[in-house]
């Protein structure tokens, strides 16, 4: 069974919005609003739109995270994660994901590994391909390849060809 992707227009976050306002679902038509600001780009306004939570809950924290990894905001990434570790929601494996893209976007060697550690060690969550291919990725733009190399191949389960070809980039743009 062929799943189908929903790519939202305007017209659907316009439709969004005018269902939640009219079943007096503020928090559901603010969550909305953070996440058409954040893909359209806007992310100053996805921010003014995020504080505008009294007592965010987890979803809208995930959209933040993600608009501001996606757009490579590493500083407000991290910053905005420090406000949800002060909640009493635990982070869970899409956050760090956000947060290890937003710093390999930016080649945030020492952050990323940081990240990766808290993941690991303080959380206890296991990490997946996609934690490890953020963490390749960083370790590729930090020139540190051999180290890279070996993550990978200490891996115990199939990380995938992504993260190889992640690693093998650093050798085509060199």
């Amino acid at each position: 069974m062929a799943v189908a992707v929903f790519r939202p227009t305007q017209f659907s976050f316009a439709s969004c919005i005018s269902a939640c306002s009219g079943s007096a679902a503020l928090d559901v038509g603010r969550h909305s609003i953070v996440d058409m600001y954040a893909k359209c780009g806007n992310i100053e306004d996805s921010i003014c739109a995020f504080h505008g939570f009294n007592d965010p809950t987890i979803v809208p924290y995930n959209t933040m995270l993600s608009g501001l990894a996606q757009h490579g905001r590493a500083g407000q990434t991290i910053q905005i994660f420090k406000e949800l570790e002060k909640t009493e929601t635990d982070p869970n494996k899409k956050k760090f994901i956000c947060l290890l893209t937003a710093c390999s976007h930016v080649g945030l060697l020492e952050e990323s590994m940081f990240i990766f550690d808290v993941m690991c060690d303080h959380y206890k969550i296991e990490p997946e391909s996609k934690h490890y291919f953020c963490l390749v990725d960083v370790l590729r733009r930090a020139g540190n390849l051999d180290y890279a190399y070996k993550i990978i191949a200490g891996c115990l389960f199939n990380v995938g060809v992504s993260i190889w070809r992640t690693l093998l980039s650093a050798f085509w743009t060199s």
